[in-house]
């Protein structure tokens, strides 16, 4: 029997149908999140997804991760793969969960899937947003206990030595205080929002007001919350956003389709 491989948009509609559901999970308990990255850039350049996009993501504030994480785990019909599951992974880029749409078109590995992004609270004061950097890198060290490979060859070589050399009792101890330290900034009251583990780096660092409120946009059939100002937001990650990258680089970048 031939069986028909999914196409990008196949996922696409699956997780339109996944948004739907979480959003109305999240509004009914007065939950705050917002689109981010490609997503935000699909509804302001598409008005739904980038044609060979093959995820959503999705952010919410640092107070709020627990009862979400809670919240969506209950969805019967998703499978909901937090950051505490092990699997390899490079720094930065790493949310603190995926929900998953999985059935037997679509292994865990390859499945719709829409990514839930922690933001945190980040100080003014340029030393300490790098000592909060610095934690970061040492909390994911500590959770995936993996060598990093595309932060550059020292950080490789530091990665692999602590990983050879520190026990994993030491390993728990700096996973907590990395926790500690990374949420000390309240982003109720912080003058800046950061996406620590997101794809982009010091680009994902914004003023507080970016994420005070939000402005609806249109999202395939749905409308859905982006950071406040988009214009601000996507100059900030992509530059140029209204410009079409080259057809070589018009390409999923996260599931084989």
């Amino acid at each position: 029997m031939n069986v028909k491989m999914p196409t990008i948009r196949d996922m696409q509609e699956k997780e339109i149908i996944m948004m739907l559901e979480i959003d109305a999970l999240l509004k009914d308990n007065n939950i705050q999140y917002w689109l981010l990255g490609g997503s935000v850039l699909g509804s302001i350049r598409h008005q739904g997804f980038i044609p060979w996009d093959d995820d959503m993501d999705i952010g919410i504030m640092r107070k709020d991760v627990d009862k979400t994480e809670i919240l969506i785990a209950s969805l019967k019909d998703y499978v909901y793969e937090s950051i505490d599951s092990p699997m390899p992974f490079t720094f930065p880029n790493l949310p603190i969960g995926h929900i998953h749409y999985v059935d037997e078109n679509y292994p865990i590995s390859n499945s719709p899937t829409i990514d839930v992004f922690a933001l945190d609270g980040m100080p003014a004061n340029v030393f300490l947003r790098k000592i909060q950097r610095f934690w970061a890198d040492v909390y994911l060290l500590c959770m995936y206990q993996h060598t990093s490979t595309n932060r550059g060859y020292l950080i490789k070589l530091a990665t692999t030595i602590a990983l050879f050399i520190t026990p994993k009792i030491i390993f728990n101890f700096l996973q907590k205080t990395a926790l500690k330290i990374i949420t000390h900034w309240d982003g109720e009251k912080s003058p800046m929002i950061v996406n620590l583990f997101g794809a982009w780096g010091k680009r994902e660092i914004f003023n507080r007001d970016m994420f005070d409120g939000y402005t609806i946009g249109k999202f395939e059939n749905m409308l859905l919350p982006l950071p406040v100002n988009p214009d601000i937001y996507l100059k900030s990650l992509y530059g140029d956003y209204m410009r079409l990258p080259p057809p070589e680089e018009r390409t999923p970048k996260h599931r084989q389709i």
